[in-house]
């Protein structure tokens, strides 16, 4: 059996991560040395999406200090509701409907805290 050389050519996976964030500073922090991981182990993702429940532009230093595809969301919930059932759930969420939006050919998202 012959095979064409097209058959051994694997494409990239296409993958993103959405990581929802609080206000405190502790969250920066944890942010901060989650971005530092995934850009030293997981180089190659296509797109991360960082759901914000804080302040418009409140981790704009922490997202400049990487070479990663970051985009930032709100959360949905403005600050109101139960932080880890609703709150959260509403963030990750609208982390995911983004990107299904943007990078439909996606194999998977990883969702990471």
């Amino acid at each position: 059996m012959k095979y064409a050389p097209q058959q051994f050519v694997r494409r990239s996976i296409v993958f993103a991560a959405v990581i929802p964030v609080g206000p405190s500073a502790e969250e920066h922090a944890r942010l901060i040395d989650l971005l530092d991981s995934l850009s030293s182990f997981e180089p190659l993702v296509s797109r991360v999406f960082i759901v914000v429940d804080a302040e418009p532009g409140s981790i704009g230093s922490i997202t400049e200090r990487t070479r990663l595809a970051i985009e930032q969301i709100p959360n949905p919930r403005n600050g109101h509701g139960a932080p880890l059932g609703g709150g959260l759930c509403a963030g990750i969420l609208a982390g995911l409907r983004r990107c299904a939006e943007v990078l439909p050919q996606a194999d998977f998202v990883v969702k990471l805290d």
